[in-house]
This record gives C-alpha cells, structure tokens and sequence, in this order.
C-alpha cells in the first residue's frame, strides 16, 4: 500500500546506483494522474522536489567532463521527473534556454542534451514555442532530430496543444509511423489518453487508413492509460468500427481491461494517498526531515531487535512519525495505528463500476 512504501522513498532515493533510483522515479511517476489526489497536487509535486530536486539541478541538463557512466544515467532519470513531476521552474527555464539554442543551431547542444531540454521546455511550452517546434519538424530532413521534436511536441501540456499534437496522426505531410514511435516514447500529461479518445472516436477510419495493419491494430492501446468511469463506454462504442481491423478487437478488450484495473487501483491506493499528501500539506516535510527519516528506517532494520518467529497478525504499514505527526496536528490516526481512510464517494463509485 502506498501509506507504507512512500515514507520509504527517501531511503533509497540518494543512492549514487541508478537502477535504484529508476525503481524510485517509476513508483513516483506512476503516482500521476491518476493516484495524486485532488487538492494535493502542490504536495506532491513538493514531494517529488525533496527526494530528487537537488540532485536533478546539480546535474543539470547538459553533460559535464569527466563524468561517470552513472551520472548520465541518474540524468536522464532524474532531471525529467523533476522538471515534469516536481514542477521545477528551475529545470523548465534551462531547459527553454537550451532548447531555443537547438532550434538555431543543432550543434550547439549536445544530443543527450538536446532530448532532455525540448521536453523540459515544452512542460511549460506556449503556442508559440509549439509553433517553432512544428515548424522545425516540417523542415527537418534528419530523422533522429525529428523524432526529438516530435518528443518535445508530445509534451507540452496546454491541452489545445495535446489536441493539436494527435491531430499529427492525420497530417498528410507527417509520417504517421513517426508519430506513434514518438506517442510510444514520450513524456505524455495526464490530458493525452482523453484527446487521443477523442481523436479516435473522430477519425477511426481514418487513422486506420494511414496506417500499416500491423499498427492501425494497436489504435486501442495507443490512446494510453485511461481512468475514467466515462470511457468504458465511450471505448466500447468503438469496437464495430474498429471491426475490420484485423487484431483491434483484442487490443480494445486489452485496453478495456487496463482501464477496469486503474479504476480498482484507484479505488484502493487513493484514500492512502491522500492520507500521505494531506499530512505533507497539513504539516511539511523539509527534505532533512524526510531524507532523516528514510535513514533511521534503515538503520532499525539494520540493527533493530531480532523478531519473533510467531507470525504476527497481518497490520497495515504507517509512515514513520504519523502518530507524532498526526498529534501535533491535534488528530490521531484511527483504527489502531491505521491511517485514517477519508470519505470519497468516488471510491465507491469505482467499485461499482467493478
């Protein structure tokens, strides 16, 4: 459960390995959209800024000389995560800085660099900026900069601009396979499975005319990770059209069922959830304080008393210090030591659905 593995967090989360630390960024970005509760998005995004944020600045976007083999790898992990997840105006500045000195010339910036600072640019990005990225790309005869720009198209969070970038799948002067690698490989926001629905409810015939059958079949999967109550059926209305597509039937049945689970996963992790980012709202947890706290659950593990051997009755996990937290708030935790589970008539509603 979620109450038990994110006071956790912060006990690997400065490890120098970066399979590690990809373990930390994956439950973290996983979190969003669908487990960050509403009204608990600034918590989060603290959250994710007090494990990583230091780290991902002191990396920076652009390589340094002589760095190790790890450090471009807690890279390209950390610095996306923060400036996407965390919010970091800091990073997405950089990166726009970077960004507009590729757009002028493609060897001022290094490659890696390159990749990193059009998406960092873009969470922020304007029309504007969309603009110059689109008109890049209809210019750009070089693939390998091509599917960087379609990367950064794909990550602006405007949801006029997430509209326009899936209108790239029907675009006659767009390769359409171009675009669904980049769809396949971006840093997509939490509006993109909903436009890509609309997209598809659209135009089905259309995009199933552009592309190859072997890719007009994953149409269903490529929408991405829906989690709303209102899809299933907007889903199922598809699949007569999607028919004649040889395969797409199994793909809607894979991406119907990929929606029933977020909606169970949902109704089980968002009441521990909110509990967590309401005591981070309610309270604040500095980075030493969070960083200190992963240390000594270490250290009890390391060396605490040996347990005993009689199981114990199964108990729900509570983030270290929330009796000490939740009394200096003026409320305890209820159910003996279990965090409180808040009223939320969509959990509920979610079962129901189920």
């Amino acid at each position: 459960p979620l109450d038990a593995v994110l006071p956790l967090l912060a006990a690997v989360a400065d490890s120098p390995s970066h399979h590690l630390v990809a373990a930390v960024v994956e439950i973290l970005a996983k979190l969003d959209p669908h487990l960050v509760p509403a009204g608990r998005r600034a918590a989060y995004e603290a959250f994710v800024r007090q494990l990583f944020g230091e780290r991902a600045r002191a990396l920076g976007l652009l390589p340094r000389p002589g760095e190790s083999d790890e450090e471009r790898f807690l890279r390209k992990e950390v610095v996306v995560l923060v400036a996407d997840h965390g919010g970091d105006e800091r990073l997405r500045a950089e990166g726009r800085r970077l960004a507009e000195r590729w757009l002028e010339d493609r060897e001022a910036v290094p490659p890696e660099a390159a990749d990193l600072a059009l998406v960092a640019a873009a969470l922020s990005g304007d029309a504007a900026l969309y603009d110059r990225y689109l008109a890049a790309l209809r210019a750009e005869p070089d693939r390998r900069h091509r599917t960087r720009l379609l990367s950064g198209l794909f990550s602006f969070r405007e949801p006029a601009l997430v509209r326009r970038s899936w209108g790239l799948l029907l675009d006659p002067e767009i390769d359409p396979r171009e675009v669904v690698r980049a769809l396949r490989d971006s840093a997509r926001g939490p509006d993109s499975p909903p436009a890509g629905l609309e997209l598809l409810e659209g135009h089905v015939e259309r995009l199933a005319a552009r592309l190859p059958e072997q890719w007009a079949m994953d149409l269903p999967r490529l929408i991405g990770e829906l989690c709303g109550r209102e899809h299933l059926p907007r889903l199922e209305a598809l699949r007569p059209r999607l028919a004649p597509i040889r395969g797409a039937g199994d793909e809607l049945d894979a991406a119907l069922e990929q929606l029933r689970l977020c909606l169970a996963r949902r109704a089980a992790q968002l009441p521990a959830a909110e509990c967590f980012f309401g005591l981070v709202t309610t309270l604040g947890i500095s980075s030493t304080r969070t960083s200190s706290r992963g240390r000594a659950i270490s250290r009890r593990r390391s060396s605490g008393p040996a347990r005993s051997t009689t199981p114990a009755p199964p108990t729900r996990s509570v983030p270290a210090n929330s009796r000490s937290m939740a009394a200096s708030s003026g409320s305890a935790p209820s159910g003996g030591g279990r965090l409180a589970r808040p009223a939320d008539s969509d959990f509920e509603a979610d079962r129901a659905v189920l």
